[in-house]
């Protein structure tokens, strides 16, 4: 019970890692904010936790791309007193296309998803915590945010942008005792991939030295204890979980 009376900001917590995270929070005795940009899903997460520990939760929606969307979602956590923790996992994949062939539109769709609605939430997170001196944000960024993959150019750039982000906002909010760090997922099993043909599984689970894919309950795990007292002195950080993926 590492968050009890804890509040837990989670965007993109409809499902895959964040819906793993918002569930770990909770476990853990955390009062946990669901944000999403479709509302189905989001719903369908807050019903897994309000089963588990009953009113304790909400769901705000957000389109974490735009400004007024994300203040209301401040706003709306603050309602429930302190922002303790936000973990920024919204995101917006893109198509395998060459370099050449990516269109305005797609770089438009994934960039301002991932990396200027990543800094919006932070922006707006970090005024909230600066007001009582303490916060700790995690933010999802990728292995692909360390190396590049071809055909990616939009989510290569969005992920690398968002480990600088990471890194330039802990410098400025480590005095103020605000803890600003990211993680960098390898391929996770979320149902995208589980949809994947067999041969592409069979690849990807080839691309990682420990002989599979990772577990969304696993990335959760390490984003509780970036966001915990156990990670007091993790200050600007990138944690690789790819299963080795990056040692080769």
């Amino acid at each position: 019970m590492q968050f009890l009376n804890k509040n837990v900001l989670i965007t993109g917590a409809g499902s895959g890692i964040g819906r793993a995270t918002a569930i770990e929070f909770a476990r853990r005795g955390a009062r946990v904010v669901v944000s999403d940009l479709n509302d189905s899903d989001g719903q369908a997460t807050l019903g897994m936790l309000n089963a588990a520990q009953s009113g304790a939760h909400v769901y705000l929606h957000a389109d974490i791309r735009r400004d007024e969307d994300v203040a209301k979602l401040i706003e709306g956590c603050l309602r429930l007193g302190n922002l303790d923790v936000a973990v920024n996992n919204a995101g917006a994949p893109c198509p395998p296309l060459l370099f050449e062939d990516q269109t305005d539109a797609q770089w438009d769709i994934t960039v301002g998803t991932n990396l200027r609605g990543t800094w919006k939430c932070m922006q707006h997170e970090i005024r909230a915590m600066r007001k009582v001196g303490r916060g700790s944000i995690v933010n999802l960024a990728s292995v692909v945010g360390l190396g590049a993959l071809p055909a990616m150019s939009p989510y290569v750039a969005s992920k690398f942008g968002i480990v600088g982000l990471t890194k330039a906002a802990a410098l400025e909010c480590a005095a103020a005792g605000i803890r600003v760090n990211c993680i960098c997922p390898g391929i996770i099993a979320t149902n995208i991939v589980n949809a994947l043909p067999d041969e592409a599984k069979k690849m990807i689970v080839g691309m990682h030295p420990i002989g599979r894919m990772g577990d969304a309950e696993e990335v959760a795990r390490a984003i509780c204890w970036m966001a915990s007292d156990d990670a007091s002195f993790l200050v600007g950080a990138h944690l690789t979980l790819d299963g080795g993926y990056s040692a080769q």
